[in-house]
C-alpha cells in the first residue's frame, strides 16, 4: 500500500458520498453513510492529521431504513486542509472542493473580526452561488 491509498480512498468516497458546499462564510464539509466503519475510518484519518471534525447518528423516520453516520467539517483550518489534501485526488468534486479552498483562504486572511466589508459580502455570495450551480449541474436528467 503506498502513501496515496488512504487519500485515494478517501477522495473517492468523497466524490461519491460527500458533499462540499458554500452555504455562507462558513463552509460545510459532509458524508454520511450506513456503514459505520467507513465513517470511523475517514475520523481516524482525521484524528492523525489532528482535524477537527464532529460525528452523528441520522435516524430515519422513514420505516426499515438503517441508521446512518454522518461526518461534518465545518472549522476554516481543518475543512482547508482536509481540501488541500484531497483535491489532487478528486475527480467528481474538485470544484466544489476548490470553492472551500477559497472561502476559508479568504476567512484566514481577513485581518479582523469585525463584519464583513461589501466586498467580502461578494466574494462569499460569488462563491455560494458557484457552489449551488456545480450542486444542480450534477442533477440534469438525461
Amino acid at each position: 500500500m503506498d502513501n496515496n491509498t488512504p487519500l485515494s480512498y478517501i477522495a473517492g468516497f468523497m466524490d461519491g458520498e460527500g458533499c462540499f458546499r458554500v452555504g455562507g462564510p462558513t463552509p460545510m464539509i459532509s458524508v454520511s453513510n450506513t456503514n459505520f466503519e467507513v465513517i470511523h475510518k475517514i475520523g481516524r484519518f482525521l484524528d492523525y492529521l489532528s482535524l477537527e471534525y464532529g460525528i452523528g447518528e441520522r435516524i430515519s423516520r422513514t420505516p426499515n431504513l438503517k441508521p446512518q453516520l454522518i461526518l461534518t467539517i465545518s472549522k476554516v483550518d481543518a475543512s482547508k486542509v482536509f481540501c488541500e489534501l484531497l483535491l489532487p485526488h478528486l475527480i467528481v468534486k474538485k470544484e466544489e472542493a476548490q470553492l472551500i479552498i477559497d472561502l476559508c483562504t479568504l476567512r484566514q486572511n481577513r485581518k479582523t473580526n469585525a463584519h464583513y466589508t461589501p466586498e467580502e459580502h461578494e466574494q462569499i455570495k460569488k462563491l455560494m452561488l458557484k457552489s449551488k450551480e456545480l450542486k444542480s449541474r450534477r442533477y440534469i436528467r438525461v
